[in-house]
């Protein structure tokens, strides 16, 4: 199963365009990021779709980073509104306190920087399958918490 468009070629009159009719198949691969904005320190998970639920393992699974080590660590975490961060439904941790940002405001959302660093090795790629693209975005996902001033 390859991820690669197929392209024909279709008749159509001079000085028309021409139609072809497909079928859209996507595939998504949900990464879940976490950044400090003064330090660049970062952490990702990949996730296999988005959800209340999920972002609680998320949550969850960032208490636990290798950044919040110590126990007496309190992380103030600015989080957009999306549907999947209602805030009644989440779990959240002891040592995360949510803070939610205005609607329509990424510019305030420090992980906004992540995400064209984390998706320069994929742009403009095609992947034979969603593992070599989930193996493409970890390599570079490690590259970026290894590296915090690319990020910082």
């Amino acid at each position: 199963m390859g991820l690669q468009p197929i392209v024909r070629r279709v008749w159509s009159p001079v000085g028309e365009r021409p139609l072809a009719h497909h079928k859209t198949r996507y595939e998504w691969e949900y990464v879940y990021g976490f950044v400090h904005p003064n330090t660049g320190e970062s952490e990702f998970f990949f996730l296999p779709s988005v959800s209340n639920e999920l972002t609680s393992i998320a949550f969850k699974e960032f208490s636990n980073a290798r950044s919040l080590q110590d126990s007496n660590t309190v992380v103030i975490l600015l989080i957009d509104q999306a549907g999947f961060h209602s805030l009644k439904s989440l779990s959240i941790p002891e040592n995360i306190v949510l803070f939610p940002l205005p609607p329509y405001s990424p510019q305030l959302q420090p992980v906004e920087c992540a995400w064209p660093l984390l998706h320069e090795p994929i742009a403009n790629k095609n992947f034979p399958s969603m593992d070599s693209l989930e193996e493409t975005l970890a390599e570079r996902a490690n590259y970026l918490m290894d590296n915090p001033d690319v990020l910082k």
